[in-house]
């Protein structure tokens, strides 16, 4: 939930898919909004266009504000946030931003992994949506009907393990795609990696693991879900996806495991899956 005394925020990075989310909800619930970011964007289109300022250069009044929120990728450096610094300004990233909405879902699914969790996450999204659940997404790509709407019973995210921001979200289901060598300026070593995803996975009350060589070192974990592309196996003959490849199989299988724990119709995860295009 979000601290009542945060009337105001300046958001750093607002030009993406997900941080231009975090915009407009943060109008939706009231709060003074000003973003910037280095480039335009559709997305800073798209804020404009709902009547809040974005700049692409220093602006001193924009720091006239309670917190301000940013992406990974804006650094120390950044002279908004030395400024913040300077100025008291309270300064937290992305993931624990998107983690103060979650309260206002009844359910959070985060899904982790070096590669697929943007599909992934989209997937369990596009099944939730067909089978007309009150339901939104954070996911760092474009989605078909993308949808954040505080109040719903769902909340699909995709969770990054990029300078550890996935530590800073609390999900209800947690899904690991796999665990691979990647962000490792963020990491000490590979044990450390396995660690970091290894506390995001037990977080969450219902856990699901894609297993193959990278998340074996995982199994000696209680109360973990591990999938493998068998549990497509009793829907196989009515599975015609358009999504091809090994990759895809898994992306699939973690989706529907996903979806069945949620008690969704066949016929629905089915049209889904099928349909579905990337």
């Amino acid at each position: 939930m979000l601290d009542a005394n945060i009337k105001s925020v300046l958001l750093l990075g607002a030009g993406g898919v997900s941080m231009h989310q975090l915009a407009l909800s943060y109008k939706k619930l009231g709060l003074t909004v000003v973003c910037y970011d280095a480039k335009d964007s559709a997305y800073t289109k798209l804020l404009e266009e709902n009547k809040i300022p974005v700049t692409k250069k220093f602006k001193k009044e924009f720091l006239q504000v309670d917190l301000c929120v940013r992406t990974p990728a804006i650094k120390d450096s950044n002279k908004y946030i030395r400024e913040a610094k300077n100025l008291g300004i309270k300064i937290i990233d992305r993931a624990e931003a998107l983690n103060q909405f979650f309260s206002y879902f009844k359910c959070v699914i985060a899904v982790a992994g070096t590669h697929g969790k943007s599909t992934t996450a989209s997937l369990i999204y596009e099944i939730l949506r067909l089978a007309h659940k009150k339901v939104s997404c954070h996911i760092g790509a474009d989605v078909f009907m993308p949808r954040f709407n505080l109040g719903d019973d769902f909340l699909v995210v995709e969770a990054c393990e990029y300078s550890k921001s996935f530590l800073s979200i609390y999900p209800n289901i947690a899904v690991i795609t796999n665990i691979e060598r990647e962000h490792m300026d963020s990491y000490s070593s590979l044990f450390d990696l396995r660690a970091s995803f290894l506390t995001f996975l037990k977080r969450a009350s219902n856990r699901f693991v894609f297993l193959e060589d990278s998340t074996t070192f995982l199994k000696k974990q209680k109360n973990i879900n591990f999938i493998t592309n068998e549990v497509c196996q009793s829907l196989a003959t009515k599975l015609k996806p358009k999504l091809k490849g090994e990759y895809n199989k898994k992306n699939i299988s973690l989706a529907l495991a996903v979806a069945k724990q949620l008690n969704i119709d066949d016929s629905v995860i089915i049209k889904a899956i099928n349909s579905f295009g990337g």
